[in-house]
């Protein structure tokens, strides 16, 4: 069992992250990323943990709020090959620019970058460092980075569980179907992080990472019939920039 978990949460580390593994340590067979979705919080969690201790790191240097922000939000795109601001970014030119479903997939699979793109990556890390900058305390600062992260992570499992692919050839389609206690126990491992903020936070928490990905299902099925890799991309930046404003507000009113 204790074997499994382990398996489990070095598979959610090498997909959602570039944090280099040897896999080949662990086991014989290749990564089972179907079994392995309950581990995203945790390895959000882990992904938010960085991120904090960095900008505390630089804040003990002696550098004011905004620059420390930058380089802990700036190393946290090192550690995760910023695959979902690509997404983000991917999703917003496709979306944006398409008329057709056919020409909105076209775009979201073009590598180049686009003024909608463009934008979704300005807004999303402005808010992040802005929002990160605002926290005073260093026990803020690692408790915010860490339940965005994991709770943003948590809304691809709850995305995958409620949605279908658009294609067969799309990304998402080639995982297994997601059971549903693999997303409840997501959102029971959320929910721990959560509580660093009291169990009222608990219930804002959850709705946040639960209707955000209802959100993107109807977007998604409206505008191109389903979702891909870059939707849950952009599901979990957006899920992650939600609970950052809303930690930041509730902490500002603690």
């Amino acid at each position: 069992m204790l074997y499994r978990v382990v398996l489990d949460i070095a598979t959610a580390i090498i997909f959602l992250t570039r944090i280099p593994l040897a896999w080949h340590r662990l086991s014989n067979s290749a990564p089972n990323l179907s079994l392995a979705q309950w581990a995203f919080p945790i390895v959000g969690a882990l992904i938010g943990l960085l991120v904090g201790s960095v900008t505390i790191i630089f804040l003990h240097f002696g550098l004011d709020l905004i620059p420390a922000a930058c380089l802990g939000v700036g190393f946290g795109t090192l550690v995760t090959g910023g695959m979902h601001e690509d997404g983000l970014a991917d999703t917003a030119d496709g979306l944006g620019g398409g008329r057709t479903i056919e020409k909105k997939l076209e775009i979201m699979k073009d590598s180049s970058l686009g003024s909608y793109g463009t934008s979704a990556l300005i807004l999303t890390y402005l808010l992040r460092v802005t929002m990160l900058a605002s926290l005073t305390s260093h026990s803020t600062i690692i408790c915010a980075c860490i339940l965005t992260a994991s709770g943003g992570r948590t809304s691809m499992v709850i995305l995958r569980k409620i949605s279908s692919p658009v294609s067969i050839a799309s990304s998402a389609s080639s995982l297994e179907p997601l059971k549903f206690k693999e997303v409840v126990l997501s959102l029971i491992i959320c929910s721990t992080f959560f509580l660093l903020l009291g169990p009222v936070f608990v219930i804002i928490g959850l709705c946040i990472v639960s209707i955000i990905p209802m959100f993107v299902r109807w977007l998604a099925e409206k505008q191109i019939g389903g979702i891909n890799g870059d939707i849950l991309g952009a599901c979990s930046q957006i899920a992650e920039i939600s609970l950052f404003v809303v930690t930041v507000v509730w902490l500002s009113n603690a």
